[in-house]
């Protein structure tokens, strides 16, 4: 049986002790690794043993949690500069940074409150509300003051949107790290010496790109990050130590030794693992509240399903909805199409399209803070033409016997509560097809109409989508309509310039998969399992989780049953 790479590299660090203790130079030796997890196995054991090494490799500097958090303050920035407030989202997130010193549910808790008032009527920002939590003064005996790193952070933050608009973008990210006291945080970070490269780097691409100002710049940062994430090269460890080299080494660097960790290595014997994040729970009053007027819509059950974390952010805290001129252009279209629908059945005709466009035109014209002036002209030119296409391919054959943006509350079904807002049912007697518009790339939603499956064992959003808005019309009491279907119309073309609708069948088994869901989600939630992430790749809160150092414990599971 091959050995395991544990394996291997202990007995590499064997034989290299016993180069070193026959009075070879460490760096006339040289090891090749063929992967980044062979490469920090390396850097461990011979740091472990008390060997002297050095490695030079690359990293995707705008993936680096630190650069990232860097990232972030700068959006904060533009954010607030284009539109005070705007930026709230990302206020919430920026507070959680380690340096502040802030717990976790302190800006948690802020924002639960302030959703709160905001029911009630209060057109208070979350910045504003911080700010007076801060100048608050003792209401009793059990009264907590806000950790003085709120205060702080706050100052800074409105020092450096006050500045950013004369400031050039390389010096506002020095003025940045100057705020942030980034010297301080360096000092005592378990990896200054990498961080102190990671900052540098930055900073030289900054410089070297000669971009002032901020939107163009914070455009061209984001377009990077989708990307390449801007390989940095970073050197680690003693130049005069052991040499760690990628596979195939570079030539022209003779070795008196050189080794190389094979890629056969037997990795592991036991079933790979994801590693969950747990974070700090909320106190029980607060969880109450946050669950006392709790009704299950799709929404939250896909949220929850893709991660519990999701939607504890999402649909406990409650945190600010960032801009999004995505979701923006879609309320727009939205808005666009119920207009129509609306003066098409008063008139009991369909009519010009030119109501369509101009119901358009007016919310893009009263939204047009929640855009950037280049957004804002390209979706409006792009909405023009694809609404006006719609209308002739698709609007002209509308069923005008339907309800149009229906709200749907008091239905029950196994005793939890569900709710839901369906864009329009069309009907036919007692018969009802309901409709739900979707905007983006219709090549893209057709894995989310999918059915479970080994590969998503879930079904897609979608799909479920379909069962959940069915489930919720069939139990309606109110109502003895009888749905035949559920059709999503995608009001974006596709490829071929075709505007496409889909529908779903929905089967027996289908319903009780769904119900099933609806019922695990409902108890996990009543029993406030909504601590820890799911851990997968790429989940943007767990990631949210582990790059501010929020975890207080760690779940292991096998990856075949993480679902």
């Amino acid at each position: 049986m091959l050995p395991t790479a544990m394996e291997s590299t202990a007995a590499l660090v064997n034989t290299i002790q016993t180069l070193l203790e026959q009075g070879t130079h460490p760096n006339t030796i040289g090891v090749q690794y063929a992967s980044t997890a062979s490469k920090d196995l390396l850097l461990a054991s011979f740091t472990g043993a008390g060997i002297p090494c050095y490695c030079q490799y690359t990293l995707p500097l705008l993936h680096q949690p630190l650069i990232h958090q860097l990232l972030q303050v700068l959006q904060y920035i533009r954010a607030e500069q284009h539109l005070p407030g705007s930026g709230e989202a990302l206020l919430f997130e920026v507070l959680h940074f380690p340096w502040w010193g802030i717990p976790a549910n302190e800006p948690a808790m802020a924002c639960m409150e302030l959703f709160e008032l905001r029911i009630k009527g209060s057109d208070a920002t979350l910045l504003q509300y911080l700010h007076s939590k801060t100048k608050e003064q003792p209401t009793d005996l059990f009264w907590q003051a806000p950790a003085p790193g709120m205060a702080k952070a706050l100052a800074a933050l409105e020092s450096l949107v006050a500045a950013a608009a004369q400031t050039p973008l390389p010096q506002l990210a020095h003025l940045v790290m100057e705020r942030y006291d980034f010297d301080e945080h360096l000092q005592h970070h378990p990896q200054k010496v990498l961080q102190e490269q990671l900052v540098q780097a930055f900073i030289q691409h900054l410089k070297s790109t000669g971009t002032n100002d901020l939107e163009t710049g914070m455009q061209q940062l984001e377009n990077i990050q989708r990307t390449t994430g801007l390989p940095a090269a970073i050197q680690s460890g003693d130049p005069n130590g052991i040499q760690l080299l990628p596979s195939p080494m570079p030539e022209g660097r003779p070795f008196a030794y050189l080794f190389e960790i094979a890629n056969t290595a037997r990795t592991a014997s036991l079933p790979q693992t994801v590693k969950k994040p747990e974070i700090p729970h909320l106190d029980d009053a607060y969880e109450a509240r946050a669950l006392r007027s709790f009704r299950m819509n799709v929404s939250a059950l896909n949220t929850y399903l893709h991660c519990p974390l999701a939607f504890y952010y999402h649909n406990v805290v409650r945190i600010p909805s960032p801009r999004n001129e995505a979701m923006a252009f879609g309320s727009a279209v939205h808005h666009a199409l119920e207009q129509l629908l609306k003066q098409a059945q008063q008139a009991e005709e369909l009519p010009d399209a030119e109501v369509l466009l101009s119901a358009f035109m007016d919310f893009m014209q009263d939204n047009r803070a929640l855009f950037t002036p280049a957004e804002w002209q390209r979706r409006t030119t792009y909405g023009m033409t694809m609404l006006e296409d719609y209308y002739h391919q698709r609007a002209i054959h509308w069923n005008l016997v339907a309800a149009v943006e229906r709200n749907i509350r008091g239905v029950e079904i196994d005793e939890i509560p569900l709710k839901g807002k369906l864009d329009k049912i069309e009907f036919d007697g007692k018969k009802a097809t309901i409709v739900d518009y979707k905007s983006g790339n219709v090549e893209r939603a057709l894995r989310q109409l999918q059915p479970p499956s080994e590969a998503l064992p879930n079904g897609g959003d979608y799909w479920r989508q379909a069962v959940f808005y069915k489930l919720l019309v069939d139990n309606l009491t109110t109502r003895d309509w009888q749905v035949q279907g559920v059709v999503f119309d995608f009001i974006e073309p596709d490829a071929q310039g075709q505007y496409r609708q889909q529908s779903v069948t929905i089967s027996a088994a289908d319903e009780a998969t769904v119900r099933e869901q609806i019922r695990t989600v409902w108890h996990k939630v009543q029993r406030h399992d909504f601590y820890t992430g799911c851990g997968k790749e790429g989940c943007y809160w767990c990631g949210f989780v582990k790059r501010n150092e929020l975890t207080i414990k760690w779940h292991q599971q096998a990856e075949e049953q993480a679902g």
